[in-house]
């Protein structure tokens, strides 16, 4: 099975499209989907209406919204096994029945007293099918995901681990999920000075150990994966900068959806300008194609293909002009290929239009000037290579401050500057007198994420990347060519070091030290063989390696899934965040999230059904 095939994206495509309602489509020609809130998310993150409909069902339901009895139909339940939605589900069949009966698959494990409750409801006498599918994430790519979970920040760092203990094994429950999907037992590992990512690497490996007591007849992978628990905290920079790849300054910059939604303008042959709906997604082969290069080089991609295509297209091209067409062979292709040939160019329309927005947006609203004063922080040197002392990047910060109208533009810099430099307080004064109250608070904020704000022991302003790292970097990169992206996130050569299984046993360690895990010991019961060819726990080495942040992954990350063609790379975290959606979760972090199961019990909620 090639990489493509076997992408996270087509796999739980396969888990949910084939094994949920594949499998019911046989069972009756007329069915009804419900779906809740987040089973709604994760449907919308990998399927169409079409797909669905194809698979049978005909009406699209919203558990939790008012919805018409239809007593005579059979109805697929796809949701989440919470209290609150077990509950609106059992009272689809306390009085009259809602549907003629209920086929029940749950994003998750259902726990016993759910159980109970629905064992002794009027609803069991409905339940024909009952499964636990196991895929409660969202995706965000063909190798990248999310867990949903915004806001944790005050949760994670905040609280002591009895406090986070619900959020760990939750979340540890989801990431299990990817694994399952997958068909993966990894090797977990995670980042020893984190005790957050610590408690999360060994939750995880006992909820994968957990989810596949159940699956016994599963095939241990010779090469297993390495799944990597990294806390945010690893790379405080990556998330504030600003990224020139397309999805990422897309996102950055422009007004887009987490859905993928976006506006458009469009010209029509008399150059009538018109705003057009569109979606980003998977099934676009253009944004597939365009997302993570830079947005520079799309733009030239964009205009190469774009000539392609046209040549290709010539005949469609010409009698779009013409009134009528002679050669009815001409005709019929040109009919036939028609609504394709319409579809391409009103994509490429698209990406044009949002490329080009981007690249105005750089220019004219001082991102270009920012962003060469970001790449100094992060790297300590300038596109000469050579090192920039800490009193010139403070003037040119305070400078550029200064001249910014964005207020969220200077509150981004001056984060950046407090996390990459250990400021002396006369220059984070001189920094701070251009931000609100508001900001400033914002900013003292930061010291719950791990960063020095008191700089006691000296009265001196440094970098707190160390020499050894600006020469080591300066040594790998021969030459600048890219002046808005040569720092490179740190994300990179956890990579490198993973796929090589070279990680470094003072940074990172694998779960499970104190005796044989549980695939160890069902490799032994079985008598396998592969352990004559058993690497050392600490050198495991695979061509698939799995990273989770834990506090988010930036959009800048993600492109990472990519960057090594031989691999096969996942990257996912509790959110996929922007860098604004990060720093209004800093802003936050003192502001400890409800559980969810109060959340769904107490909030009312208002979704819209919008299947791309």
């Amino acid at each position: 099975m090639d990489q493509a095939t076997n992408s996270l994206y087509n796999l739980t495509r396969d888990r949910i499209l084939e094994g949920i309602l594949g499998e019911m489509k046989k069972t009756a020609s007329y069915l009804i989907l419900v779906v809740d809130q987040t089973s709604l998310s994760i449907l919308n993150s990998i399927a169409t209406v079409l797909d669905v409909t194809e698979r049978g069902i005909s009406v699209i339901e919203q558990l939790e919204k008012s919805r018409k009895p239809m007593p005579d139909i059979e109805a697929i339940y796809f949701v989440i096994p919470s209290t609150h939605t077990v509950k609106l589900l059992v009272e689809d069949y306390s009085h009259e029945p809602m549907y003629r009966s209920a086929h029940l698959f749950f994003t998750s494990d259902v726990n016993d007293s759910l159980m109970r409750f629905m064992a002794n409801s009027s609803l069991y006498n409905y339940v024909k099918t009952f499964k636990e599918v196991n895929c409660e994430f969202s995706l965000c790519g063909q190798d990248a995901f999310s867990l949903e979970r915004p806001g944790i920040l005050g949760n994670l760092y905040m609280s002591n681990p009895d406090e986070r203990s619900d959020l760990i094994i939750s979340m540890a429950k989801q990431v299990s999920h990817i694994c399952s999907v997958l068909k993966e037992l990894p090797s977990v590992c995670y980042q020893s000075s984190s005790p957050q990512a610590r408690e999360l690497g060994l939750e995880i490996e006992q909820q994968i150990e957990l989810l596949y007591r159940k699956l016994p007849e599963f095939e241990i992978n010779d090469n297993r994966a390495t799944l990597i628990v990294l806390d945010r905290k690893f790379d405080m920079t990556t998330p504030i900068a600003h990224d020139v790849h397309y999805e990422a300054m897309l996102k950055d910059l422009l007004n887009v959806s987490h859905d993928g939604k976006v506006k458009y303008e469009s010209s029509d042959n008399s150059n009538v300008k018109t705003v057009k709906d569109a979606v980003l997604n998977e099934i676009d082969p253009l944004w597939v194609k365009y997302r993570y290069e830079e947005v520079d080089d799309a733009q030239k991609i964009l205009g190469t293909d774009l000539q392609e295509f046209r040549a290709q297209n010539q005949e469609i091209e010409v009698a779009q002009q013409q009134q009528e067409i002679d050669d009815m062979k001409v005709a019929a292709k040109v009919v036939s290929n028609l609504s394709e040939y319409n579809d391409m160019v009103s994509r490429f329309a698209l990406h044009s239009f949002l490329i080009d927005k981007c690249l105005q947006q750089f220019i004219n609203a001082g991102i270009k000037e920012i962003t060469e004063i970001e790449q100094i922080l992060m790297t300590g040197i300038d596109t000469q290579k050579n090192e920039v002392k800490e009193d010139k990047i403070i003037e040119r910060i305070v400078r550029l401050i200064s001249t910014l109208s964005n207020p969220k533009e200077k509150l981004r810099l001056s984060i950046l500057a407090t996390i990459a430099m250990d400021l002396k307080e006369r220059d984070r004064k001189a920094i701070t007198e251009h931000l609100s109250a508001n900001q400033i608070m914002i900013l003292t904020k930061l010291q719950h994420l791990g960063i020095d704000l008191q700089n006691q022991l000296t009265n001196k302003t440094m970098k707190r990347i160390d020499k050894e790292s600006v020469k080591l970097l300066k040594s790998k990169i021969t030459e600048i060519q890219k002046i808005f992206c040569y720092a490179v996130p740190k994300l990179s050569e956890i990579l490198d070091l993973g796929l090589n299984g070279q990680l470094d046993p003072n940074i990172f360690e694998f779960g499970r030290k104190g005796g044989p895990s549980f695939i160890e010991q069902r490799e032994a019961a079985v008598g396998s063989l592969r352990r004559k060819s058993a690497l050392p726990r600490n050198s495991v080495h695979s061509k698939r390696v799995i990273i989770f942040i834990l506090g988010g992954v930036s959009l800048a990350e993600l492109r990472f899934v990519k960057s090594h063609p031989e691999a096969h790379i996942i990257i996912g975290g509790s959110r996929v965040m922007t860098p604004d959606e990060f720093i209004d979760d800093i802003s936050n972090i003192d502001k400890k999230s409800k559980p969810e199961e109060e959340k769904l019990d107490h909030d009312e909620i208002h979704i819209d059904l919008d299947f791309r």
